[in-house]
């Protein structure tokens, strides 16, 4: 390719910092959707309080759903990160 010339630091730096922003985003996004998984019905939350507390004790997700949801998060960004890093490449033979 004739006449191209590489991306100089400040805007590759601009552009893992956007990125970064948008990966951060992603994640913010899939921690919001934690309240939806979060139990709320009186019987469950009576049973997340303390002895002799008023406060519930905060809910914390079993060992498998943190995997679960950690996984899932991980594979969410994976797939971004391929997705969009790899569309914009040239195909060179």
């Amino acid at each position: 390719m004739l006449g191209v010339e590489p991306a100089g630091l400040a805007r590759k730096l601009g552009a893992s910092a956007y990125e970064g922003l948008l990966l951060a985003a992603l994640l913010l996004v899939g921690f919001a959707l934690l309240p939806i998984v979060t139990p709320t019905n009186a019987v469950t939350v009576s049973a997340l309080r303390g002895p002799g507390v008023d406060q519930p004790v905060p809910y914390l997700m079993s060992r498998p759903a943190r995997v679960a949801s950690g996984a899932l998060l991980f594979g969410v960004c994976g797939a971004y990160c391929i997705g969009l890093w790899s569309g914009g490449r040239p195909r060179y033979r």
